[in-house]
């Protein structure tokens, strides 16, 4: 899956892509997923995650850094259901 992710970013002009669960269990709900994002500016990340094999399960996010600590994220399926969350990053050392 490494390389398979490898030639969709480089092909697609992709950031990231990743697959992510056993791509060999279709039975699950949930099942693998295919990542892929983009760092559109140094604040802002677009995220498409979608479930192989149902490709009319999929969502898309949109992370807006505010602050080293502070981010905006907004979300979407293709149900419509949507919501934007106010993350705050705690970091241990």
């Amino acid at each position: 899956s490494n390389y398979l992710s490898n030639q969709l970013e480089g092909f697609l002009g992709l950031g990231t892509v990743t697959i992510e669960g056993d791509l060999f269990d279709f039975g699950k709900q949930w099942g693998p997923q295919l990542v892929a994002s983009r760092q559109l500016t140094g604040r802002t990340v677009l995220t498409y995650r979608t479930n192989v094999g149902h490709m009319n399960e999929n969502s898309i996010r949109l992370e807006y850094r505010l602050t080293r600590r502070f981010s905006l994220e907004g979300e979407t399926d293709q149900a419509g259901s949507a919501g934007v969350d106010l993350k705050y990053r705690i970091r241990k050392r």
